[in-house]
């Protein structure tokens, strides 16, 4: 089995991804991974792209959007998703427009923060005092 064939076997075999959890579907070269954003993605993408802070990572791309920088994010959120030995450089030689990934990353990113502000929310609502 190719390296290719391989990875879209592993990938389609993956279980639905849970949105709840921050995660979502990026598709590169036809093949769908499952995307996280968790902790340790976002630290990675921090350490990689050398900011300190969360809102940084707007700025930095948009002050020079590079595939650098694509690929540093992309990378990161599909090991977080089930593929820890998907690298960097898988996404760089990618055939698949820089429109496409950012736009799939756009949502991935709403997906996750929209959980999250649920998550809180629900937190809130819980230690509310009783009615």
């Amino acid at each position: 089995m190719t390296n290719r064939a391989s990875r879209r076997a592993a990938a389609s075999s993956k279980p639905p991804v849970n949105r709840a959890r921050g995660e979502g579907v990026i598709e590169i070269d036809g093949v769908k991974y499952r995307i996280a954003v968790t902790m340790a993605a976002l630290a990675e993408i921090e350490d990689n792209l050398e900011i300190d802070d969360l809102r940084e990572i707007e700025t930095a791309l948009s002050d020079s959007m590079s595939t650098k920088k694509i690929a540093i994010i992309i990378g990161a959120l599909i090991r977080a998703g089930g593929a820890p030995d998907f690298t960097d450089d898988m996404v760089r030689r990618a055939n698949v427009s820089l429109g496409t990934l950012i736009v799939q990353l756009q949502a991935a990113f709403a997906s996750a923060f929209a959980a999250a502000d649920q998550a809180d929310e629900e937190t809130r609502d819980d230690d509310a005092p009783g009615e």
